[in-house]
């Protein structure tokens, strides 16, 4: 079951005690992956989620239901398959905030788990771009034990904070083992109490606001932009002129409720929020 999770108030208030949020998560339990884009980059047209069980020769399952490639289905296979998800939100966290994707792992037992996968994360979903990133993870799934465990694993996503991506999973670089499974993949996602940036280098009064609010400068910064941003992501009042002390913008006919003040400087995007009251 796959999950597109936004922030309201509720979330607001988890944020604020520094709670992850659940942003993404998709257990495979419906079996369904249509959502997600697959490439077939091997050309042999075995895909991701052709199975999302595997079952021994007495129709016992061995693996959980979970999104699942083959590297042997009767014959030796090379795979280079991508699973790549849904777009992820992920525009109400501002930079600083902390975003982390984990998921479940799990290959055949005993002489058939040299299973190679990579995980990117990005903000585009097309290949070339996916191949490009910097937020990365690799490994080839090898239990010591040869018993074929469930393992988790996690990778930092906070560095792409603030924007729209995707994650891809990609089973490539190894053939004649047997499968590798997916499954349980969540991203979470919590902003900090403060933004020191923001802190150190710009103002923001009054906090609650009704009116008219003065976001200000402390070190003489040139300010290029300011954003109004509501919980939902959704600019919805901006200042485009430059200025290096103070600027103010009304806030006086928009709806109460709470606000990401983003201000675009020289030196740097801070974030702070505030109330309207």
């Amino acid at each position: 079951m796959k999950k597109l999770l936004l922030c309201g108030l509720f979330g607001f208030f988890a944020m604020n005690m520094n709670a992850q949020t659940q942003v993404f998560f998709d257990d495979f339990e419906d079996e369904d992956i249509s959502d997600w884009m697959l490439y077939d980059e091997d050309g042999d047209d075995n895909w991701w989620g052709d199975l999302f069980t595997i079952t021994n020769s007495g129709g016992t399952a061995v693996t959980p239901v979970s999104m699942i490639s083959r590297s042997w289905q009767g014959t030796p296979l090379f795979p280079d398959n991508w699973a790549v998800t849904p777009m992820i939100d992920l525009s109400v966290y501002p930079s600083g905030s902390t975003v982390t994707l984990t998921w479940k792992v799990k290959a055949a037992a005993a002489s058939w788990d040299q299973e190679q996968y990579s995980v990117y994360a990005s903000t585009a979903n097309d290949v070339a771009t996916l191949l490009g990133a910097t937020v990365t993870f690799n490994e080839t799934y090898d239990d010591i034990g040869n018993t074929g465990p469930i393992l988790d694993r996690s990778l930092d996503m906070s560095s792409l904070a603030g924007q729209a991506v995707y994650v891809a999973f990609r089973h490539h670089d190894c053939s004649d083992m047997d499968y590798l499974c997916i499954d349980d993949v969540t991203v979470t996602a919590s902003v900090a109490k403060t933004d020191n940036f923001f802190a150190s280098n710009f103002s923001v009064s009054p906090n609650p606001a009704s009116d008219v609010i003065t976001i200000g400068t402390k070190n003489n910064i040139t300010v290029n932009a300011v954003q109004l941003i509501d919980m939902n992501g959704r600019v919805v009042k901006e200042i485009n002129t430059s200025f290096d002390n103070q600027a103010t913008m009304n806030i006086a006919e928009i709806n109460s409720g709470v606000y990401f003040v983003k201000v675009n400087a020289t030196n740097g995007v801070g974030t702070s929020k505030i109330i309207k009251k």
